[in-house]
């Protein structure tokens, strides 16, 4: 999202970073309640919720043009963070409660190791398939005479990343669901 609200937008690195703060923010605040809402309507309700959020936020960053405004990029992402804060929150409720407290310390560095190692290799293949796509989109741009072809080959590389991303999240949600309803609802129980 930095590319898109530096490179696309023309905004400092200040700026951008300061229009992150409030969809932090809303995922924060949406960790702390999913637990409470878990337990007045059930896990699987409240997931089912998080990762609709997640993919329609998700889906309207798929969806930028070169005249989009920061306060929509902040509504946007605030979307996407809220659907975040509630899924989270659970399902690493969920992976804890299932382990025997003997392994809870091996369980947690196992957690947080896949997260990184995950999030790594994300980083990697999105960046791989982001640059690919805004050289070929840039020169199929400039090939037509469009005016702001490389903005609008960035972009169009954004936005084409955040679709696929929702295809990930549909694999995610289906994983999750596939869950063992013993531990999830054990696990919220204990922790609140």
């Amino acid at each position: 999202m930095a590319i898109f609200l530096q490179d696309i937008l023309d905004y400092t690195p200040l700026q951008a970073g300061l229009a992150v703060i409030l969809p932090s923010l809303a995922m924060a605040v949406m960790s702390a309640i999913s637990a409470k809402g878990a337990l007045k309507f059930g896990y699987r309700q409240i997931m089912l919720l998080g990762f609709g959020i997640l993919m329609i936020g998700t889906w309207t960053l798929s969806q930028f043009t070169l005249t989009t405004t920061l306060l929509w990029f902040t509504i946007c992402l605030c979307v996407r963070y809220i659907g975040l804060g509630s899924v989270t929150t659970i399902l690493n409720n969920y992976s804890m409660s299932s382990l025997p407290k003997r392994l809870a310390s091996h369980g947690s560095a196992m957690y947080n190791w896949i997260r990184q190692l995950i999030g790594t290799i994300s980083v990697s293949v999105f960046s791989i398939i982001y640059s690919a796509q805004t050289v070929s989109l840039t020169e199929v741009n400039l090939s037509a005479g469009i005016i702001n072809s490389v903005k609008l080959g960035e972009l169009q590389a954004i936005n084409n990343i955040n679709f696929y991303t929702i295809f990930i999240y549909l694999v995610a949600f289906v994983i999750t669901m596939l869950l063992n309803a013993h531990y999830m609802e054990q696990g919220i129980k204990e922790e609140v």
